[in-house]
């Protein structure tokens, strides 16, 4: 329907730009409400199934608590490691890197589009400190960068969630404009038309 009202449209402009601001109103407002219609179909279709390719999918009311929770595990392993292995490197590395990392929702253009770039140095940055760990810090290395993943994929699970909800804030807003504009233009169109029979 939306494309064939394109059509339409391009039929009834003739071809021709806008003029006037009331014009100019009508025709942006629609360039949007088309735009923002095939991004709707491309994401709401796309996204469920990559949503489900990486794992099942989290409702978007838990990503926060599920967040929390790995975060406090990145943490209670942290602190517990200074204890068992007599070393704060993985508690220093977890201060310095990991804790903004679990703090809250991480890279969501990257998430948007797939770019792997900043979870792969995160992990890059674990394989390195594993060079200089003894074996016991290596388990809790081993754990936290179970950890990463998981929290990379919540990030994953938010970000393409998130664009979901906020594009019907576009697109709806969007579209009931259109169409109070377009009963004006048709009120306006009969109006001067009447007038100059």
């Amino acid at each position: 329907a939306g494309l064939f009202t394109g059509v339409l449209f391009l039929l009834h402009v003739r071809g021709r730009w806008p003029t006037g601001w009331f014009e100019i109103v009508l025709t942006v407002l629609y360039v949007l409400v088309m735009v923002s219609g095939v991004l709707g179909i491309l994401i709401s279709r796309g996204w469920p199934k990559r949503l489900s390719a990486r794992g099942g999918e989290v409702p978007f009311e838990r990503i926060p608590i599920v967040r929390r929770q790995l975060r406090e595990q990145a943490e209670a392993l942290a602190l517990n490691s200074v204890a068992e292995a007599r070393s704060a490197t993985i508690a220093e590395f977890h201060a310095r890197r990991l804790h903004a990392f679990f703090a809250g929702p991480q890279n969501f253009l990257s998430h948007v589009f797939e770019i792997r770039l900043p979870l792969n140095a995160l992990l890059n940055e674990l394989g390195d400190l594993n060079r200089f760990l003894n074996e016991q810090e290596r388990k809790v290395t081993a754990q936290l960068v179970t950890l990463v993943r998981q929290k990379d994929g919540l990030d994953y699970q938010h970000a393409l969630q998130l664009t979901l909800r906020l594009w019907l804030f576009i697109h709806i807003p969007v579209t009931y404009s259109l169409m109070l504009c377009a009963l004006a233009h048709i009120v306006l169109v009969y109006g001067f038309s009447a007038g100059v029979r």
